[in-house]
């Protein structure tokens, strides 16, 4: 807390929300990192803040705010290093609000050709869960086949092979179901 007549600037503000974060202590990195919304709305760490909140909604399982908060993250200077982090929360919480047109596209980034390995298998999975959801049956089998081949380990191996046969005995491919 401040004593009488101590003023806290901007980076000390975010400084603590982000500690508080990093201690666990997320009810207190939310209120700060509201905190600082308030007061330096066009602040040095806007889009991390937003991040931050989006990250801490997810978690609580509030998937409105979520969603709302890293949307703003992204339409902001968010540093490149949280973009596919950001775009896996957008994409779940999209999901989990029965906004399956909108997880669908948030997980794109994540499954485009060439893309880094690290949240592939997932989006693929989850992409597929959307279009599933969707009626699109031959877009999930395609992306549940991808995710069979190419991460024969992943831990949503069980879940993806299932949902590969039933994408295809909706769509009628009832061999390749079997």
């Amino acid at each position: 807390s401040q004593t009488q007549g101590q003023k806290t600037d901007e980076a000390s503000v975010y400084s603590i929300a982000v500690q508080a974060y990093r201690d666990g202590l997320l009810d207190i990195a939310r209120d700060q990192l509201q905190i600082y919304l308030a007061a330096y709305p066009q602040g040095k760490h806007v889009a991390e803040a937003h991040y931050l909140l989006g990250d801490y909604f997810f978690r609580t399982g509030n998937f409105q705010p979520a969603a709302q908060h890293v949307r703003e993250a992204l339409q902001r200077q968010l540093p490149a290093a949280l973009h596919d982090d950001a775009y896996y929360l957008l994409g779940r919480s999209a999901l989990e609000t029965g906004q399956y047109t909108e997880a669908v596209q948030a997980f794109q980034p994540l499954i485009k050709p060439g893309h880094s390995e690290r949240w592939h298998d997932v989006a693929l999975y989850w992409s597929a869960e959307a279009l599933l959801h969707l009626g699109d049956f031959a877009g999930a089998a395609r992306q549940l086949q991808e995710l069979v081949e190419s991460y024969p380990s992943t831990e949503y191996l069980e879940s993806a092979l299932y949902g590969l046969g039933y994408a295809s005995q909706k769509a009628a491919a009832y061999e390749q179901s079997l």
